[in-house]
């Protein structure tokens, strides 16, 4: 935790790191890098291609992939939710890429529509 006492992406800088050994980086980005220890400590420019430092890689695309594997497995969208921590539905829903909700609306109206001849 830092002195605002949010976690300090520990777990980005290890998801880097990861990518890293994987291959994955784009090898464009550019950052600088602490180098050396103690008295040779020094400041360098370094790559993707050589440090974990890609910019291309973050927290919140993994959290949406997860979202969308579960969409796909049929997993109910109040539990996808419930599993992310939003209060809205429609933020979710939002989330997975569901934003032409009218043309939601009307087939489920004529599902309705459908059920409702069938009772008849």
């Amino acid at each position: 935790m830092n002195e605002e006492g949010r976690p300090d992406n520990h777990f980005l800088r290890k998801f880097k790191r990861i990518a890293l050994r994987a291959g994955v980086n784009c090898g464009n980005c550019t950052a600088p890098w602490t180098a050396g220890r103690y008295h040779t400590l020094r400041t360098i420019e370094t790559t993707c291609k050589t440090h974990p430092v890609c910019e291309h890689h973050y927290l919140h695309r993994l959290r949406k992939t997860c979202a969308s594997n579960w969409e796909a497995k049929q997993v109910p969208v109040r539990t996808i939710q419930f599993m992310l921590g939003h209060k809205s539905l429609e933020t979710t829903m939002r989330y997975l890429g569901i934003t032409n909700l009218d043309s939601l609306t009307d087939k489920i109206d004529a599902a309705s529509v459908a059920i409702a001849d069938v009772g008849d």
